[in-house]
């Protein structure tokens, strides 16, 4: 038997649902409502909350919602932390790869990517104003060409900002020209 929506009462407080019924909306046997259910947490705890489809007749259903705040992280980390390139004949290059990965759970906005140069290249840099979402990572290569013998000592620098404020990530690079 079909059911007539008398009234409903949404979620208060950080739950939001979108696509309940209105009052007056005609629910046939066995047809489903999707009911898209919004949590923004303000605070990292446990929120509870709910919302009810009363029925002209008959009992009103009440769905339950909980859940939990997270802490908001962010945190850059890379893989490897520090890149060596060893022994590496003068006129040779050799690529490394760094795996920049947001550990955190905040969308970050990458700044510059910055190497000092010489026999130490980045040919490929992270865009500025790039969004990394948390648990997302970009790969990075970087290059060792050395035009004499000796050792060289650099600092791969990457910065990002989020809603904390600016950071960076330093990678030092080693390497030796033979």
């Amino acid at each position: 038997m079909p059911v007539t929506v008398k009234s409903v009462t949404p979620p208060t407080g950080t739950y939001r649902a979108l696509g309940l019924p209105k009052p007056g909306t005609v629910i046939k046997p066995g047809e489903t409502i999707p009911v898209k259910v919004i949590f923004t947490p303000q605070h990292a705890v446990t929120s509870n909350g709910s919302f009810t489809i009363t029925p002209r007749q008959g009992t009103p259903a009440t769905v339950s919602l909980t859940g939990t705040g997270l802490p908001p992280i962010t945190k850059f980390t890379a893989s490897p932390s520090v890149v060596h390139f060893g022994s590496v004949p003068v006129g040779h290059t050799v690529t490394r790869m760094i795996e920049v990965v947001n550990d955190g759970n905040q969308t970050s906005i990458m700044g510059r990517t910055e190497l000092p140069g010489g026999p130490l290249g980045a040919p490929l840099r992270a865009t500025p104003g790039l969004p990394v979402n948390g648990e997302n990572s970009l790969v990075l290569p970087v290059t060792f060409h050395p035009a004499k013998a000796g050792s060289f000592h650099g600092t791969y620098k990457l910065t990002w900002t989020d809603p904390f404020g600016r950071h960076s990530l330093s990678v030092p690079i080693t390497g030796t020209g033979v």
